[in-house]
């Protein structure tokens, strides 16, 4: 499975080991726990749009990477 998008001059690709498209939702709750930690997962690894609350969060093994949380919208573009 890949990730690839294209960048002014590069293309930029993960390989993604698994997927969880349906980890967690973004809650108040999810929010003041991330809030102490150094990445507060608020953001999509992939396109950095902010997650709001309600939203879906899906969870990615990236080769060379930490797991990365990802949007709905980034995770159904994961190619198998």
């Amino acid at each position: 499975m890949k990730l690839t998008k294209q960048q002014p001059a590069r293309t930029v690709s993960w390989k993604i080991n698994w997927i969880t498209k349906d980890f967690t939702k973004y809650t108040d709750k999810f929010r003041r726990i991330r809030a102490s930690m150094r990445n507060k997962l608020d953001k999509c690894g992939w396109c950095k749009s902010e997650f709001v609350d309600g939203d879906t969060i899906a969870l990615a093994s990236v080769d060379h990477k930490a797991n990365q949380v990802l949007c709905q919208g980034c995770a159904e573009k994961v190619e198998p």
